[in-house]
Parts: structure tokens; C-alpha cells; sequence
């Protein structure tokens, strides 16, 4: 089982993001960029379905609560957040949530890393505080 905790915290502290397990980024949409991008996509870990969609509903949940960042941020529409969850020791063993701000909430988004490239640059980072149950 992978599942997420109910009390997970995005926290906003500086950190080098190379040193931790969990973290996420909130990227902000740059007008009139387009991605022009060929490459190829080595997909994340593969967790139980049921796992994926627990987990995927309870980010969703949380960001539009508005209680899962650790400060209030400004959210603007367009922006994407990324959530990086390491689940074991290899370096593929990470889960990817993707989420678009779309009229004035959080909808989940397949998670596809082109989409976080030239449209968008990062705006803030942190750490995943209290990922795993």
C-alpha cells in the first residue's frame, strides 16, 4: 500500500530540493511561450490504481480546502503544481502529481513533465512534510 497521509503539509523553506525525498513546485504560466519539445518520457513508478486514485483525490481535496500549504500563497490562474513522492530507494521509485489552477480551484491533471516546460517557469518550491502514512 502507498497511500498518502491526510496530514501531509507542503512547506515553503528554502531547501536544495536534490536532498530530500518529497517535494513540490509551483509553476507560473508565461504569456505568448508555446513548448516546442521533442523527447522521450520514462514514466514514474507504477503503484496500485486504487492508491493512485486515493492519493490523486486527496491532493485535490486538500489544495482546494486551501489547507495544504504550510503559508498562504498567491494562485493565479493557469499556475501547475507539481508533487514529487519518493516510495523507495531507486532512482524511479517517485510518484508525480500534476494539478492545473483553473477557475478558482485545483483540478488534477495526468502527470506528463512536457507539460511543466517552456509555457511555464518555476515561481516557488518546498519540501513534502508528513508524505506516507
Amino acid at each position: 500500500m502507498c497511500r498518502l497521509s491526510p496530514n501531509i503539509k507542503l512547506c515553503t523553506c528554502e531547501t536544495d530540493l536534490e536532498s530530500v525525498n518529497h517535494y513540490w513546485t509551483l509553476y507560473r504560466s508565461i504569456k505568448g511561450k508555446y513548448p516546442i519539445l521533442v523527447g522521450e518520457f520514462f514514466p514514474p513508478a507504477a503503484i496500485d490504481p486504487a492508491d493512485e486514485q486515493f492519493n490523486a483525490a486527496l491532493l485535490n481535496n486538500l489544495l482546494n480546502k486551501g489547507n495544504l500549504f504550510d503559508e498562504n500563497l498567491v494562485i493565479l490562474e493557469k499556475d501547475r503544481l507539481l508533487i514529487c513522492v519518493t516510495i523507495g530507494p531507486a532512482e524511479g521509485d517517485r510518484i508525480y502529481y500534476s494539478f492545473l489552477f483553473t477557475k478558482d480551484k485545483w483540478i488534477s491533471q495526468p502527470y506528463d513533465p512536457f507539460d511543466f516546460d517552456l509555457p511555464y517557469k518555476e515561481k516557488k518550491q518546498g519540501t513534502v512534510e508528513r508524505a506516507l502514512d
